[in-house]
């Protein structure tokens, strides 16, 4: 009877690991990188925790963001079909020493890093502004 009990037990707790690391809230990434200009990284992590690193101000650093936040950013990102945009984007008239954008989002199941160089791409930079956004990023640093 005992070693039923702690088989149950096991059982119960694989399920409670698997289906939490299943249901892991989505995490977000932003910057700025390459060019002749200085580079910055934004995180929000699964929790919802703002941090930056870079010659970046924001205005929620210290604000952590909902779940519902995370899940309408995660749906954003899914409306605009980031998940299928080049890893990389070249944009026409941009020149080697432009800095470019990039934005991750990672979800349980996957991670896309798309790099963008000039602003050639609606659906990235429909991504971005809304983590912009959601992060503080003033109007004047983007």
């Amino acid at each position: 009877m005992r070693l039923v009990a702690i088989t149950g037990a096991i059982v119960l707790l694989l399920a409670l690991a698997a289906s939490g690391s299943a249901a892991r809230n989505p995490s977000f990434a932003f910057g700025r990188t390459g060019g002749n200009i200085e580079p910055y990284t934004v995180k929000i992590g699964s929790t919802g925790k703002i941090s930056a690193v870079g010659p970046i101000t924001l205005r929620n650093e210290d604000k952590r963001l909902a779940t519902t936040a995370l899940t309408r950013l995660l749906g954003l990102a899914v409306k605009e079909r980031f998940f299928a945009l080049p890893r990389r984007v070249t944009c026409a008239g941009s020149l080697p020493d432009f800095a470019s954008m990039f934005v991750t989002v990672s979800t349980a199941t996957r991670t896309r890093t798309v790099v963008v160089r000039g602003s050639c791409s609606a659906r990235f930079e429909a991504v971005l502004s809304a983590l912009q956004t959601a992060a503080g990023v003033p109007v004047s640093q983007r």
